[in-house]
Formats: structure tokens, C-alpha cells, sequence
């Protein structure tokens, strides 16, 4: 069992899944499965995606929902496949800092009194094209967010 399920939802947006597991890929942090829940989505094009990262070396699984039911059903599904200790969302269109999964869980395991933690986010606007991705904007997403309450 992997310390870290990384829950990814997508449905016919392969030029983000492809950034997203390149995202995945440059964590410092290894001990973790990929988990990418296809929401009804074409599915030669995600087990290409998973199928590269498992030829990078991650452990990664396609789960398939051959009817769509939104997001939060979506990451119910890989949230009830994982077995891990920690369990993360990171959507397809989603990049993270290669430590962001280091830092977080070297939080969780030294501070066993939290539940989760809050990270500060960039909001990136975007354009997505046929064989493109452009960013148009950057900005803080919710800045003043420090705590939550579970």
C-alpha cells in the first residue's frame, strides 16, 4: 500500500491529464499511487496517459465510470478505491510545486493532530487548444484562506 492515494478526475481533457501526470511525475515524494478517475470519458486516451506513467515508474490505475455523474461522485470513486493514509485531489487540470507532496505529508506525519492541511493556491486562466495549453492569467486564489474546520 502506498502512503498516498493521488485522486485525479477527468473526462475528455487529454492535453491536462498529460500535464497532470507530468505534474505527478515531478514529485520529490514517491510513495504514492496515481488514481485517475475517467468520468465517462474516451478511454483509449486515459489508459495511454496511465500507461505512460506506469512506464515511468508510478503506480497508477484507470478506473472508468461509464456514466457521468459529476465531480464529487468522481472523487468518491477513487477516494473509496484507495486504501492509502493520505488521500489528495489533484484534478486534471491541476499542477502542483515538485515538493508539494513532500511538504504536506512530512506535515501530517510530524503534527499527528491534523486531519489535513490548507495550501495556498495559484489561480491560472487558461486556453486550452487543440495541441496547446496557454496561460493567459495568474493570480492568488483565495489568499486570506489559513485554516478549515472539519
Amino acid at each position: 500500500m502506498k502512503k498516498v492515494a493521488v485522486i485525479t478526475r477527468t473526462q475528455n481533457r487529454p492535453i491536462l491529464l498529460r500535464r497532470a501526470l507530468q505534474s505527478v511525475l515531478d514529485q520529490t515524494f514517491k510513495d504514492f499511487t496515481w488514481v485517475v478517475v475517467n468520468d465517462a470519458g474516451n478511454k483509449e486516451s486515459v489508459e495511454q496517459i496511465v500507461s505512460l506513467a506506469r512506464e515511468s515508474g508510478v503506480d497508477a490505475q484507470h478506473l472508468y465510470r461509464p456514466k457521468s455523474s459529476g465531480m464529487e461522485a468522481a472523487s468518491n470513486h477513487g477516494v473509496l478505491s484507495s486504501s492509502s493514509e493520505y488521500l489528495v485531489i489533484h484534478d486534471d487540470d491541476d499542477s502542483w510545486d515538485p515538493s508539494f507532496l513532500n511538504q504536506t505529508v512530512t506535515f501530517l506525519d510530524n503534527n499527528l493532530a491534523y486531519s489535513g492541511v490548507v495550501s495556498q493556491s495559484i489561480r491560472v486562466d487558461e486556453e486550452v487548444t487543440s495541441s496547446d495549453v496557454i496561460i493567459l492569467n495568474r493570480s492568488p486564489y483565495r489568499p486570506s484562506l489559513m485554516s478549515i474546520q472539519m
